[in-house]
């Protein structure tokens, strides 16, 4: 993993989101420019997730947005979603990551028939 790169996308200012792309297991999953940006840099694995396990909770708990966040530390991964309320959703933990230590945001929303993965900084 490209852990620098990753760190400069997610601290670079953005003004939106310049395109979307289909997740290309889940059609139904689409991801804005800078999560493909940080896809890129090592961490697929990490939106297969989000696109395989996060839709299900959504259509079960009716939240329409959900605060997804990989927080790393020690080559370990806690993955957690939090709903309205601040509740939290589904958590997941990875026994082995390369990702940079941090707490790592991005936002889910569920738009009926597709569910749009974006950054902070692209809201």
């Amino acid at each position: 993993m490209d852990s620098e790169k990753f760190k400069a996308i997610f601290a670079e200012s953005r003004n939106g989101a310049n395109t979307m792309t289909r997740h290309p297991l889940v059609r139904s999953f689409i991801m804005s420019d800078g999560v493909i940006d940080i896809a890129n840099t090592g961490c697929w694995w990490l939106m297969d997730i989000f696109a395989t396990e996060l839709p299900a909770v959504m259509r079960k708990t009716d939240e329409n947005l959900l605060v997804c966040i990989a927080t790393v530390g020690e080559g370990k991964a806690k993955l957690t979603a939090t709903g309205s309320g601040d509740i939290q959703r589904w958590k997941r933990t990875i026994d082995w990551t390369d990702m940079p230590d941090g707490p790592w945001h991005f936002y889910l929303a569920d738009e009926g028939a597709q569910f749009v993965l974006i950054l902070p900084t692209e809201y």
